[in-house]
This record gives structure tokens, C-alpha cells and sequence, in this order.
């Protein structure tokens, strides 16, 4: 349902004229990555605890991408918040090399995954059950700490936004927070 109502967004987006703005192609990629997110999630339950032959690979390789997505698309959302709070494409692009730094951290460590387990493991003997390691707190911080960020950062800009735009940019990052 996710997925679908993500995907209509998405398609939506693709048709309006106003889609060529900088902030509503932004907007643009973190509906495509949630979508992406959506399906790869999906892609983990299907692949959940099965026992055919290179079940245990394939469940690396898919929450692998799983575990390097989250994040990025809570960057992704940063830079909106900043570009709508800023008003500023060049300051974000100087801005967005700091904010992806623990992004890459997450990506480097996500790559390391599939070498060896640092962030989870499966227990081959219990139907290739998934069970998280200690790094894996990581990457579930990691998206709750973008948003954190990009709550302080609205909340002490406040003044340079509208009501307009302040209150759905607020009461967007409650579904997150409540998922979480």
C-alpha cells in the first residue's frame, strides 16, 4: 500500500509543469527512494527465514540495500528542509557534503556486510533467522538522527519559512518518528 501510494505521488510529480523547481525535484528522489525502500523491505520479509540453496546470500545482498537506503533518504529529506528553510542551491551543495558524510560511514559499513557480518547475521539453523549485531544500531540511529536535525533546524529557522510550509514540514517527520 506503501509502495502504491508513494508510486501515485511519484507519477503525479512526473506530470506537473512545476516538477522542473529545484525543491520539487528533490522531493521527487525522496518519494523514488522511499518507493525503492518499499520494495526492497518487501523484497526482505519474502526472503525471510526460506531455506533453498543461497537463501542466506540473497538475504544479505537485499537488507544490505535495505540497510544502506534508510538513511538516504532521511538525507535527502535534510536537504529539502534546508532548501526550503535557505532558499540557498549553493550553500546546499556545500552543505550536502557534511550531511552525506555519516551516509557514506553507513554505505562503507554496509559494503563491509557483505564480506562479513558486522551489522547482522542469519542463523542457519533456525531457517535462516535474521539477528542483528552490535554495529547494526548504526544505521537504525543514523535516519533518526537526520531527522532529529532537521527538526532543530526548522524549529530554530521557524521565523523564515510560512505556516504554510513550517507545519507540513513539522508534521511530516511524525510518521517516521512513529514507525520508528
Amino acid at each position: 500500500i506503501g509502495f502504491l501510494l508513494m508510486f501515485i505521488l511519484f507519477c503525479n510529480g512526473s506530470l506537473k509543469k512545476r516538477h522542473k523547481s529545484f525543491d520539487q525535484r528533490l522531493f521527487h528522489r525522496i518519494i523514488f527512494t522511499v518507493m525503492i525502500m518499499f520494495l526492497i523491505d518487501g523484497l526482505s520479509w519474502v526472503f525471510d527465514q526460506e531455506t533453498f540453496n543461497g537463501a542466506i546470500l540473497v538475504s544479505n545482498i537485499v537488507n544490505v540495500f535495505l540497510y544502506m537506503i534508510g538513511p538516504i533518504t532521511t538525507v535527502l529529506w535534510l536537504s529539502y528542509v534546508d532548501f526550503k528553510i535557505f532558499d540557498d542551491i549553493r550553500g546546499l551543495r556545500n552543505r550536502i557534503v557534511i550531511y552525506s558524510l555519516p551516509v557514506i560511514v553507513n554505505t562503507i559499513l554496509s559494503l563491509i556486510q557483505l564480506i562479513t557480518p558486522i551489522l547482522f547475521t542469519f542463523d542457519p539453523n533456525n531457517s535462516n533467522c535474521y539477528i542483528r549485531l552490535p554495529l547494526s544500531w548504526y544505521t537504525y540511529a543514523l535516519p533518526l538522527l537526520y531527522i532529529a536535525y532537521s527538526t532543530i533546524l526548522l524549529l530554530n529557522n521557524k521565523k523564515k519559512i510560512s505556516k504554510k510550509i513550517f507545519i507540513p514540514l513539522i508534521l511530516y517527520m511524525v510518521f517516521p518518528l512513529l514507525g520508528t
